[in-house]
């Protein structure tokens, strides 16, 4: 997503965080037929895939680091149960 690449995953744990089928990418049956119908289908029609592509790179931009630092750092903080310091920029 972050390269700006349409996006065909099959549905797993790791992708349920922010994969979103037919939103920002394709989440096909997990098969060999399911799976090569959804990359047919990214690769033949023009309009869904800049579709896919600009909801991923949407979608990759929540998840960059400088929007994320600070909670990662909250959670590791209350995990601790301390406050380490102020993130700095």
């Amino acid at each position: 997503m972050a390269a700006g690449c349409p996006v065909v995953c099959t549905d797993a744990g790791g992708n349920r965080d922010f994969c979103r089928d037919d939103e920002n990418c394709l989440i096909p049956e997990p098969t060999t037929e399911g799976v090569a119908a959804a990359l047919r289908r990214v690769l033949t029609d023009a309009p869904l895939r800049e579709r896919l592509v600009a909801a991923g790179r949407r979608t990759a931009a929540e998840y960059a680091w400088d929007r994320r630092i600070d909670a990662l750092e909250q959670f590791y903080e209350q995990a601790a149960g301390t406050t380490l310091h102020a993130h700095a920029d």
